[in-house]
């Protein structure tokens, strides 16, 4: 079967891992960033350094498993 690169992959209710993957590889593919809030959410962790607020580094960011 083949896929357009246009639009997500279609989910006809049977093969959730195969579907799971290809929609990861799909959202990937047009922009990496987006899978990161998709995963990590839209906020940036942060830590305060004396006065200021800086990013946390990604490594010490709490994980999350789909």
């Amino acid at each position: 079967m083949s896929q357009s690169i246009d639009k997500p992959p279609y989910f006809n209710g049977a093969h959730y891992s195969h579907w799971k993957n290809r929609m990861i590889i799909f959202v990937q593919s047009v922009d990496y960033l987006l899978w990161d809030i998709i995963e990590d959410g839209p906020t940036i962790p942060m830590k305060r350094v004396g006065e200021l607020q800086i990013p946390k580094e990604r490594h010490v960011w709490p994980t999350h498993t789909l």
